[in-house]
């Protein structure tokens, strides 16, 4: 009997083992499961570089944390366990001030810059605002100035898809973002679920943008992120196909268009998704265990 035992322990050790050896593969071609984005990285290296001269605001969740960035650096998010680089806490204030462009109040606060992730949404909250101007950009990792007079010129929107388009259209579905528990504010009013596309086909959004006041040139950017790593789709906007940098990982692409009222949406994926084991299906943050390849589509930027 122990030797049969001990034959049962040995494969499954072996099964384990190989499971590990899968999962640290998924992690590796998946950088849309790790708390920071690759852009975010850049950023940091960036303001390594080119220390700012005051305070800059961050999220207060894992993308914005203080211990990620060089310690000569003050940032408003402190995280739990960590050393404080600021004397006390202006986390609250600075987030109030911000949501209400009161310049006043960030000024007395010493704040002079922000950083976005594309994982958060301070962002849409920074991007409609005249005081706000973007410094960097690294696949939407965004270094933000504060400036003391408002311009029209810095200002850009986001825009929600329609999620009952997606509802009604084949192939494409709605499920729980992972980082839905971390994200305290949404300026576009989205629920906890996001598009996903996996199946092959074409996925159409017309009139994403309907508005007799939207007309001339735009910059036109979407926030997606590419689950794994493949190429096999296209990006169109109003009949101008994007140049896609197809990373894994989070994605922030834009392209110059030409609008007259309504901004129209295409994506195809040219074949299925392929299966792959997702370690967050075991935690919990996502509802799927064997997952596929595919799109999760966030949000549309636009700004002239």
């Amino acid at each position: 009997i122990r030797p049969m035992y001990s034959t049962v322990f040995l494969v499954a050790l072996m099964i384990g083992s190989i499971l590990s050896v899968g999962l640290l593969t998924n992690l590796s071609s998946h950088d849309e499961l790790h708390a920071t984005t690759s852009g975010d990285a850049q950023l940091r290296e960036y303001l390594a570089s080119n220390p700012p001269d005051r305070i800059v605001y961050t999220e207060n969740v894992h993308w914005g944390h203080s211990y990620a960035f060089d310690a000569s650096i003050q940032t408003t998010s402190i995280p739990t366990l960590g050393l404080l680089t600021l004397e006390e806490s202006v986390q609250s204030a600075a987030t109030t001030a911000i949501r209400m462009d009161d310049v006043a109040t960030l000024r007395e606060l010493d704040i002079g810059y922000a950083i976005s992730s594309p994982i958060g949404t301070v962002a849409l909250t920074l991007g409609p605002s005249p005081y706000w101007s973007v410094e960097r950009n690294y696949q939407g990792a965004r270094y933000w100035k504060l400036w003391d007079e408002p311009s029209p010129s810095r200002v850009s929107e986001g825009i929600a898809f329609d999620s009952t388009t997606c509802e009604e259209m084949k192939g494409c579905e709605m499920k729980l973002d992972p980082w839905r528990n971390h994200r305290f504010n949404d300026p576009l009013d989205r629920s906890d679920h996001r598009i996903i596309l996996e199946k092959k086909g074409t996925y159409t959004w017309n009139s994403v943008v309907d508005d007799a006041n939207v007309q001339g040139l735009y910059n036109v950017c979407i926030v997606y992120e590419q689950i794994g790593d493949f190429d096999s789709y296209q990006i169109i906007i109003n009949e101008r196909a994007m140049d896609l940098n197809k990373m894994s990982g989070w994605n922030h692409e834009c392209t110059n268009v030409q609008l007259n009222q309504t901004l129209d949406v295409r994506i195809e994926l040219n074949q299925d998704g392929a299966a792959w084991i997702n370690p967050l299906g075991f935690s919990g943050r996502s509802s799927e265990i064997i997952d596929s390849t595919g799109l999760r589509i966030h949000h549309i930027e636009l700004k002239r």
